[in-house]
């Protein structure tokens, strides 16, 4: 390997660096961001506050520079070793190759952060929904409801909304939400007490 890197030129070991280093860096990265280990480091670069890290993907971003310098590299090296092309030719097509990476790159992770969501539960979505008594809600006290709020059974904290014992197993509607974990439910009428 050593004796390869010896022979080549200034401009090849240049791609091979830049191969090998953002090829490695892009491997970890993506492992990382498919496995939920990113934990935002993704370094987006912040120039005069023209990014942030609120979008799905930034332009200059560790993943998207990676992705350039790695087919940058491997282009360039081939253009040169395998082809023997001049180093201006082998650095546009390497530039290009760069770029268009980049720009697959960024179209596959922004796929991909189609399917992530954050996972947090908006409680004003329980309001007028209806689900089961689960612990009983005494008139003056606090009981738990079962609902489903985005697609999720949750269990909520719930008091009567009109000051009445609502037993187990009991169909309710949340009139009002209390706070987060706390919702205000009534009976649901029966068609024998209309």
């Amino acid at each position: 390997m050593i004796e390869f890197f010896n022979d080549l030129s200034a401009l090849e070991k240049t791609y091979f660096i830049c191969a090998v280093g953002g090829g490695i860096l892009f491997v970890v990265r993506m492992i990382l961001f498919l496995v939920g280990g990113d934990a935002d480091i993704d370094g987006d670069l912040d120039l005069d506050g023209g990014l942030d890290s609120d979008g799905a993907f930034q332009f200059l971003s560790i993943q998207t520079m990676t992705s350039f310098f790695m087919m940058f590299g491997l282009i360039g090296l081939t253009c040169t070793s395998a082809y023997g092309l001049p180093a201006i030719m082998s650095i546009g097509f390497a530039t290009a190759a760069g770029v268009a990476m980049v720009w697959i790159t960024e179209r596959i992770f922004n796929f991909i952060k189609q399917f992530q969501s954050a996972g947090n539960i908006e409680t004003e979505n329980a309001l007028g929904k209806e689900g089961n008594v689960y612990l009983t809600i005494p008139s003056n006290g606090i009981g738990k409801i079962q609902l489903s709020v985005q697609g999720r059974l949750r269990e909520f904290d719930a008091i009567s909304e009109l000051k009445e014992d609502i037993p187990t197993g009991e169909r309710v509607i949340v009139m009002r939400v209390v706070n987060d974990s706390q919702l205000s439910v009534s009976k649901i009428p029966t068609n024998q007490e209309s």
